[in-house]
């Protein structure tokens, strides 16, 4: 073998070992990809089955559940806060990161200059979606671009998701973060999953309420006819 046949070998071989480490270092990233998206699966369904538990235990007080769904939403989103509405339009209970719960009278972003993407979702039932620096969408969402100014902030990624009752929207859950990343598509399908949550846990409550006020209204009226069968 001449010197410019050994050349030759050498390049083929190392053009092979060129096309081996391309493949797998392909291999090596789906395999990757694949661990991943298991690993975030597993982690989607143990959140929800704990926050199921949760719902399970207190079908009634909302103020226990709504928290433990923002905790779950927060954690498998990489949101900095997490906000929950439920109500009417006139009256409606909040929770929310930092905060707690508190309740808001009137009409949801009926004023322009009110305009906030939960009260946005809830009165419209549809997502709304901000993105990039607080400039760019100040002049739609007034009142949210004050609280991120005040708070530093000065870009931001939210999802406001209408929590859809069968008969419209009975409120909002909306994700933030102090950032411009945005959330992807697996992250809207999370919210979406934890705002269906929401709705159940919203109705059992009521449905509890009802149930319970059915029975002393039961108990109320036995006593009377009691009293009244003892009259002489």
């Amino acid at each position: 073998m001449n010197e410019q046949e050994l050349l030759d070998r050498i390049a083929q071989l190392e053009g092979r070992e060129a096309v081996i480490a391309i493949e797998n270092a392909r291999l090596f990233n789906e395999l990757e990809a694949s661990n991943r998206e298991v690993s975030e699966a597993l982690e989607q369904q143990t959140a929800m089955a704990e926050v199921l538990a949760v719902i399970a235990a207190s079908p009634a007080d909302l103020d226990t559940v709504l928290p433990e769904l923002a905790a779950a939403a927060a954690k498998l989103c990489q949101a900095d806060s997490v906000v929950i509405t439920h109500g009417s339009n006139e009256v409606r209970r909040v929770w929310k990161t930092g905060l707690g719960h508190f309740t808001l009278q009137g009409r949801p972003s009926e004023d322009p200059a009110d305009r906030v993407p939960g009260g946005v979702a809830f009165s419209t039932n549809r997502p709304v979606l901000l993105s990039g620096p607080i400039d760019s969408w100040a002049a739609e969402f007034p009142r949210t671009a004050e609280e991120f100014r005040d708070a530093g902030v000065t870009e931001c990624c939210l999802l406001a998701v209408p929590l859809r009752g069968a008969e419209g929207p009975v409120g909002a859950v909306v994700v933030r973060r102090h950032n411009a990343v945005p959330f992807t598509d697996r992250h809207v399908a999370i919210v979406e999953t934890f705002a269906s949550q929401a709705v159940i846990a919203i109705e059992n409550a009521r449905l509890f309420r009802e149930q319970q006020e059915a029975v002393e209204q039961l108990t109320a009226t036995a006593q009377v006819l009691e009293i009244v069968s003892k009259s002489p």
